[in-house]
């Protein structure tokens, strides 16, 4: 039950991290007016990521999924985690240049990709396997529309 245990606490880590991004996102959009739209849309798929991630806890739960307890580094989510909240409280009622808040985002999604938290491996279990391998796709859609934007500043 432990293992369970931690791999659902994982799993809300992940969640959480998106949501959090989300979060993020939706500031930028109050904050910064020209790209109110753009950061909305980013804002939308970042929620729909924790949803793709908290599903996988009812497959945890009937038995369907499992992984490896250090399948992934729950410290290194959790510390970028605390990352993202710094962004958040710094960007909190403070005008963010768009460049700014754009290399911001950029970081963000580059890490979630260099620091491999939706690495797929062989022995995944195919439910695992598909939703990571939708998050690397969309985060690397994310990385690509923001570093477009970026361009323009």
């Amino acid at each position: 039950m432990a293992e369970v245990n931690q791999q659902l606490k994982v799993i809300g880590v992940l969640a959480a991290n998106e949501e959090l991004i989300s979060k993020l996102y939706k500031l930028y959009a109050k904050l910064i007016p020209e790209l109110q739209d753009f950061w909305e849309d980013l804002a939308k798929e970042e929620t729909r990521h924790a949803y793709w991630i908290l599903a996988l806890q009812t497959h945890i739960n009937d038995g369907v999924l499992s992984f490896k307890e250090n399948r992934f580094n729950l410290r290194a989510i959790e510390l970028f985690l605390i990352y993202v909240k710094d962004l958040l409280d710094t960007a909190k009622g403070r005008v963010k240049a768009p460049k700014d808040a754009l290399a911001n985002a950029m970081n963000i999604e580059n890490a979630l990709i260099e620091r491999k938290f939706f690495e797929v491996f062989n022995e995944d279990s195919p439910a695992l396997k598909d939703t990571l391998q939708q998050l690397v796709i969309a985060t690397e859609k994310h990385r690509e529309k923001i570093s477009a934007e970026f361009s323009k500043y």
